[in-house]
């Protein structure tokens, strides 16, 4: 053997293994993306008619002790109510669906080692948990409550895993192999 063939390669070499808090963290981003798209299908497939429990539910409660029922309302009341609580449910399976799709582009990057796209999924990943927990604690179907639920836990687990150490030595590992 000569020295040649004994020293160092002249620029360190990557890990090509993705660590398992790596993958498991992009599982876990993709998996609150798609809860957040799929409560925007939920939302459209459902219609304003899976909001008349829910709507029921809240006259009921409000009306109690009053004397007034539901019905005493009049048709016309309860369905503006009811267009109205659709048409704000709407928009946020829109804005769920707008993050979900961020999330999708960044969890692609993540895998790649991207540091920015850790950092930035870190920083986005704010408007999603406060639209969950605003969306968790107001009134609404159980099956949104759900995926809510769901991508809440998802995305609070994946930035942890995103940034243990393995996770850390990968990108890092990446970064030095340029």
């Amino acid at each position: 053997m000569n020295a040649h063939q004994l020293s160092a390669p002249p620029h360190p070499v990557a890990d090509p293994r993705t660590p398992g808090t790596l993958k498991s963290g992009v599982i876990l981003i993709v998996v609150a993306a798609l809860s957040g798209i799929g409560a925007l299908v939920v939302i459209l497939s459902g219609g304003k008619e899976m909001l008349r429990p829910v709507l029921d539910e809240i006259l009921k409660r409000e009306l109690a002790g009053t004397g007034v029922g539901a019905g005493d309302l009049g048709g016309a009341l309860v369905e503006a109510a009811l267009a109205d609580a659709y048409g704000t449910l709407a928009a946020r399976g829109y804005i769920f669906t707008f993050v979900g799709v961020i999330f999708l582009l960044l969890a692609a990057f993540i895998w790649g080692r991207r540091n920015w796209a850790r950092i930035t999924f870190s920083i986005f990943s704010l408007i999603g948990l406060g639209l969950w927990l605003l969306d968790l604690a107001d009134d609404g179907p159980g099956i949104l409550k759900a995926l809510d639920g769901v991508a809440l836990v998802a995305t609070l687990v994946a930035i942890v895993l995103i940034w243990l150490g393995p996770s850390n030595r990968a990108v890092r590992a990446r970064k030095e192999a340029r």
